[in-house]
């Protein structure tokens, strides 16, 4: 008997612990199967396992112990806790003591927060009465925009929604932000914090240049004491912000804001810049950009001058259907201190361009241009060192323009009616008119045999200097060989020109002022070139050497252009005709020598790719001198100035360009331009120095851009 009544008992006491329930102090627990360890005094749980403290912290597992004494639950394998503000965390081997109310382990866990972003960490300790966490070493955090942040330490408070990292390196992947796929936008850091939609990064470094290693600084990058973006202004504020090029610094902003990638254009102030001038003083330029709505806005930008009158200017954009309108003004009251020198009088600029597109289907096309522009005063762009889309301090001539165009598979026709202000000049011989001015170019013929031939003819009426006219009819046919490769290897090619000009002079000296007279003119040449190639070891770039000659020939004799304004280049070197004016045809014999250097990466397939170098130069050699040719195209010597191009890639952000002409003797240098492009997502910044050898001295410009495109009209 006494044998029955014990198994009963046993019997119930199981079924008690298969209640699924347990009163552990303040945390309760529930488990399919639950056993006391003797020895140890602690209570297994296998099976379907859950713990709730009384903050409403969950722990769900398969198996996991208790200890009374210690109050200290542990789990063994895969874990899950879902927090009081609902992070949830999965991992293995965790512990929960209940006396100090921390959550520890020391295995690879996944934190999820409320937003859906994701945390992972090699160890975690978590406060459960403060929802406070707290992990070092490898921490990863990946947002639901996929967006990387790395630290070394970091802490957690759900309850404020902040996070506070130590060594900080984010990794923006969020096509959003990037203007194209090869952007790398990062931000590393000593210090992070984030909270709701704020982010403070101490002493930071950004940047939007491919990663190319740890060892290898960007092309350019902007560092700050201090980097916030404000998510929901959408704006990324800098305290002693300087731009570096190559870890060089650059730019240096003691304060500086801009609206963040995902903006495309926002009403605000930019960035004010310091003015000063001999003639009008220091002053400051604030200027404040207004989105009016989505296809027009306005960039009122006043100087302030301390000492004289403030200027003050606007450009107003508008896009339409098929059209864009852009006007640009300014005003001032003028000098406050008057002189012969310093007129008084108020002061004023308009400038505009209208654009307008009639249709544009498959290969045929038809736009009209407008531009005006007019000044009250002609230094005033100048003496206010006036920038802007339409405006340029250094304009000498203004153009009021009307222009229209007609495009089809083969046939071009243009129509130009223009009046033209040299503001050098004084009196009404400052005034150009062409009046009208049209040009048609039609391809003849195309053919395997005998190649191209174009036809391009131009009727102008030109009327200057009060009373002078030209009347001008000029055809020039124009003939471009097929290629053919000779037994050498050489690639050659036959151009040719015939230009036919019939004119009507009156009161002119450069023409015979005759009713009517024609002239014929015509050049033959050829342009042979041989291209050597190279690999690299790895096969990865192809190295391109092409030595050029353009043997050429034009008997006969040109109207002078002594006075001419055309410079010789690289993008002229090898044409039939190196002249700007319609009517002329260089004459003579003469040769253009020359060559191409260019770098070529390689894809995988061993395709040709994009440059990363190229170099060009030469120089025409004249059989005798001809000054009825422009000094200024160096074309009057037997020998030109050496002109040349180079352009290098430093990297997917980063080009500098280089253009130059040389004096025969290499003494001189005639021409020299240095450019610097840099891009970065929406950032763009360049920097240009110019320098130009002119007749009895010298002029040089050097010029630099920093431009946050934060304001297209789209």
């Amino acid at each position: 008997m006494r044998s029955k009544i014990y198994i009963n008992i046993k019997i119930l006491i199981c079924v008690f612990f298969l209640n699924l329930h347990l009163q552990a102090d303040e945390l309760q627990i529930n488990s399919s199967q639950i056993k006391i360890d003797k020895k140890t005094k602690t209570t297994i749980f296998e099976g379907n396992v859950k713990a709730v403290d009384e903050k409403n912290n969950q722990i769900f597992t398969n198996f996991a112990s208790y200890d009374k004494e210690l109050k200290l639950f542990k789990s063994t394998g895969a874990t899950k806790i879902i927090t009081s503000e609902g992070y949830t965390i999965n991992g293995n081997d965790m512990s929960f003591n209940n006396i100090n109310k921390t959550i520890t382990s020391d295995k690879q866990t996944n934190v999820i927060d409320k937003d859906g972003n994701q945390i992972f960490m090699n160890m975690f300790n978590y406060l459960t009465n403060k929802n406070l966490f707290f992990s070092k070493g490898e921490i990863n955090i990946i947002d639901k925009n996929k967006n990387e942040y790395n630290f070394s330490e970091i802490y957690i408070d759900e309850k404020q929604n902040k996070i506070v990292g130590t060594e900080v390196k984010v990794f923006l992947k969020d096509s959003s932000l990037k203007s194209n796929p090869d952007n790398e936008p990062r931000f590393f850091a000593n210090n992070l914090v984030m909270q709701n939609k704020n982010s403070v990064f101490e002493k930071g470094v950004f940047t939007y240049c491919k990663d190319k290693g740890s060892n290898k600084k960007p092309a350019w990058c902007l560092q700050s004491n201090k980097i916030e973006h404000n998510a929901s202004t959408k704006t990324i504020y800098y305290d002693k912000a300087v731009i570096k090029v190559y870890d060089f610094p650059i730019f240096y902003f003691p304060k500086l804001s801009h609206p963040d990638p995902t903006v495309d254009r926002r009403s605000g102030f930019l960035a004010p810049t310091m003015t000063s001038s001999k003639n009008i003083g220091p002053g400051v330029e604030i200027p404040y950009y207004w989105a009016m709505s989505k296809d027009k806005d306005f960039l009122f930008s006043p100087k302030l001058y301390a000492q004289n009158n403030h200027l003050f200017l606007g450009e107003y954009r508008q896009d339409f259907k098929n059209s864009f309108l852009i006007v640009d003004g300014g005003f001032t009251q003028g000098y406050k201190k008057t002189s012969d020198k310093k007129t008084k009088g108020s002061r004023s600029h308009l400038f505009s361009k209208f654009n307008m597109d009639f249709f544009s289907l498959n290969e045929k096309s038809s736009q009209l241009e407008i531009n005006v522009q007019q000044v009250s005063n002609d230094t005033h762009v100048k003496v206010h060192n006036i920038n802007s889309t339409l405006v340029n301090n250094d304009i000498s001539e203004l153009k009021n323009t009307i222009d229209y165009g007609y495009n089809d598979k083969d046939l071009f026709l243009g129509v130009n009616v223009s009046a033209f202000k040299n503001l050098s000049k004084t009196g009404n011989a400052r005034y150009e008119y062409l009046l009208p001015d049209i040009t048609l170019e039609k391809n003849l013929l195309v053919t395997d045999s005998l190649g191209v031939l174009d036809l391009s003819s131009r009727f102008q009426v030109r009327n200057y200097e009060v009373d002078k006219q030209v009347e001008m009819f000029v055809n020039d046919f124009l003939w471009n060989s097929n290629r053919w490769v000779g037994n050498f290897g050489l690639e050659n090619q036959l151009k040719g020109i015939i230009k036919a000009t019939s004119y009507n002079a009156t009161n002119t000296d450069e023409f015979k002022n005759e009713d009517t007279s024609s002239m014929f003119s015509g050049a033959l040449g050829i342009l042979s070139k041989l291209d050597f190639y190279k690999d690299n070891f790895d096969k990865s770039r192809r190295h391109f050497l092409t030595p050029k000659v353009f043997l050429r020939h034009a008997p006969g004799h040109m109207r002078s252009d002594a006075l001419g304004s055309n410079r010789l280049s690289i993008n002229n070197l090898y044409e039939i005709n190196k002249s700007s004016d319609i009517d002329i045809l260089e004459k003579g014999t003469s040769a253009s020598l020359g060559f191409d250097f260019s770098i070529n990466n390689l894809d995988k397939n061993g395709l040709i790719g994009e440059k990363k170098l190229k170099i060009s130069a030469g120089q025409v050699i004249n059989l005798e001198e001809d000054k009825d040719m422009s000094v200024k195209s160096s074309m009057d010597q037997k020998f030109s100035d050496i002109v040349g191009s180079a352009m290098y890639k430093v990297s997917d952000n980063m080009r500098l360009n280089y253009q130059f002409a040389v004096d025969q003797n290499i003494k001189q240098i005639n021409y020299n331009e240095i450019g610097l492009e840099l891009e970065g997502g929406k950032a763009q910044f360049n920097i240009n120095y110019f320098w130009l050898y002119i007749v009895g001295g010298s002029f040089a410009v050097l010029g630099a851009l920093f431009c946050w495109q934060h304001f297209p009209l789209f």
